[in-house]
């Protein structure tokens, strides 16, 4: 009896662990599968704010900080695989006075845009453009905001310009995820906004389930040893390339975070002493017509024009 009990004790903890062992991960159907547009319609119909913040290394010392934000409506019938470059309404820019008449104006001529796209005799003639995002949100910061040179985050393209290896299933932030290392290759011919995915590595996290990206950590190559595995702000500090996506109630993926910090390494990037941020926030899926012109305006008391830190 003894050794029966054993023996199914045994057996018990060999089937545990072998239910607990990892899956294999094939790197590259993997990678197909996050690079697959399989969010049909995802951001149609959707409103959201997003903030740009600019930190500039002065000519002598210091940070010039500029701020901006802006609220966004997408019309509920982007075509699947299309890429529509939905217009911004400026809210609030620290550099210059925007008044609520002009807020009003262009929030009324975005609703007529908005309300033409919606016809379906207009649908032909909407500026949609065939190009493969993979689902996932491009965006830009022009020559003015930088200084030198435009930027572009484009996060199908880092992955179609990098390598991967050591995957692993991992927890983090209550989800089972699969994490890869990458390395950017600088091989392929990147256009001027993108130099700097072939000067990067760092981790991908992706959503075991919906194969979606969760969050990508970039750094400096051959410096991720050195600064992965430090805490908080000290961690942030020396990660040139972050990005964050959110799982909205609908079950979309969102983008959260996205951050460019060339600051702590200029001499390695084309000489910017740069760090961008992009917050997304407040995303909400609206079903009924748009009828008001009406715009909260954010609280600006804190925030005079664009100033010394």
């Amino acid at each position: 009896m003894k050794n029966l009990l054993i023996k199914s004790l045994f057996l018990i903890l060999f089937l545990a662990s072998f239910i607990n062992a990892q899956e294999p991960v094939n790197v590259d159907d993997l990678i197909k599968e996050v690079l697959s547009y399989n969010q049909e319609f995802a951001m149609s119909g959707y409103s959201y704010q997003m903030e740009f913040t600019r930190h500039k290394k002065a000519n002598f010392f210091g940070t010039r900080k500029l701020i901006k934000r802006y609220q966004a409506i997408l019309p509920s019938k982007i075509p699947q695989d299309h890429f529509y470059k939905h217009p911004l309404l400026l809210v609030y820019d620290s550099s210059k006075n925007i008044t609520p008449k002009a807020i009003v104006e262009n929030r009324n001529r975005i609703v007529k845009e908005l309300e033409k796209i919606e016809n379906p005799s207009e649908i032909e003639n909407t500026d949609w453009q065939k190009k493969d995002t993979g689902g996932y949100i491009t965006l830009g910061a022009n020559k003015f905001a930088i200084g030198k040179q435009p930027l572009k985050i484009d996060i199908t393209r880092l992955l179609k310009n990098s390598a991967f290896s050591n995957p692993k299933q991992v927890e983090k932030y209550g989800k089972n995820l699969i994490s890869l290392d990458f390395v950017s290759s600088p091989e392929q011919s990147l256009e001027k906004s993108l130099f700097y995915l072939s000067s990067i590595e760092g981790r991908i996290l992706i959503d075991s389930f919906d194969k979606r990206i969760v969050e990508i950590e970039g750094y400096p190559k051959a410096k991720k040893e050195l600064y992965k595995d430090l805490a908080g702000e000290e961690r942030e500090k020396f990660r040139v390339f972050h990005f964050q996506q959110i799982k909205v109630r609908e079950g979309f993926w969102f983008p959260k975070q996205v951050t460019l910090n060339f600051m702590e390494f200029p001499e390695e990037f084309n000489g910017l002493e740069v760090k961008i941020d992009f917050i997304f926030t407040n995303y909400q899926h609206f079903t009924v017509e748009i009828e008001s012109s009406e715009v909260t305006s954010p609280d600006n008391k804190s925030e005079e024009k664009e100033n010394q830190n």
